[in-house]
């Protein structure tokens, strides 16, 4: 089925979770499976909305949740809570809407008062 569209989305958002996923040497398993290795990932998880769906006083209405890769001082320096700016992908085939993400980056406190 041919592609409907594909927007790059910028957004702001909320940081709800880190995830460190450790390197893995190629291995074989007991099915004689080869599994290639994989490097070591630093991901965050943000949930994202345009300005028109957050209130300040009940939060996201309508958001985005999207784990972005990242390098590991940025994994270091984010927190659960912290606001991002965020760039992703979004691309339709068929009914499946796909979310790439492209971009993160973090917002410091004094940007939001």
């Amino acid at each position: 089925m041919a592609e409907k569209f594909i927007k790059p989305i910028r957004e702001q958002g909320i940081i709800i979770s880190k995830t460190y996923k450790e390197a893995k040497p190629a291995r074989t398993d007991f099915n004689g499976k080869e599994w290639p290795a994989t490097e070591e990932q630093y991901l965050i998880q943000v949930m994202s909305c345009d300005e028109d769906d957050f209130d300040k006083e009940y939060g996201i209405a309508n958001g985005t949740l999207v784990d972005y890769p990242v390098e590991q001082n940025v994994f270091i320096k984010a927190k659960f809570g912290m606001w991002a700016k965020v760039k992703y992908k979004v691309s339709q085939f068929g009914t499946n809407l796909n979310k790439t993400p492209l971009s993160l980056e973090l917002i410091d406190k004094g940007a939001n008062n």
